[in-house]
């Protein structure tokens, strides 16, 4: 069984990390021996806060070092497509002008009725 370590825990969303990847030094230039398991488990629009805080972890995740395929992201991804988003495609965890798309580039592995805490087990 595989060892992880808990980074964060926001509602519906958990990132964890691998506590052997640091332990060993196996990242010794960048993030190249981190894994992250990233899950948003809730599904809607009045949801929409779980899933673009699940994409905001894996941009940050990405612009550490982390490569893609070491993150495993699995969310419902029916938020930024909802008729009710006033930027259809888009996510936005911040507020304003300078607010960023974090859903642009977020690479969903799992998504929809596939995402169940059955899989969630598996993967992690």
């Amino acid at each position: 069984m595989a060892c992880w370590k808990a980074v964060s825990t926001i509602t519906a969303l958990s990132l964890a990390l691998p506590c052997w990847a640091e332990d060993l030094g196996l990242a010794p230039e960048g993030k190249t021996g981190t894994w992250a398991v990233i899950a948003a488990g809730s599904k809607g629009y009045m949801n929409y806060r779980h899933q673009a805080d699940a994409c905001h972890a894996y941009q940050v995740l990405r612009k550490t070092g982390v490569p893609a395929d070491h993150i495993i992201l699995m969310m419902q991804d029916d938020v930024a497509d909802w008729p009710r988003n006033p930027f259809r495609g888009k996510l936005f965890n911040k507020p304003g002008e300078d607010a960023v798309d974090v859903y642009d580039g977020c690479k969903v592995d799992y998504r929809g009725d596939v995402v169940t805490a059955k899989l969630f087990q598996a993967v992690s």
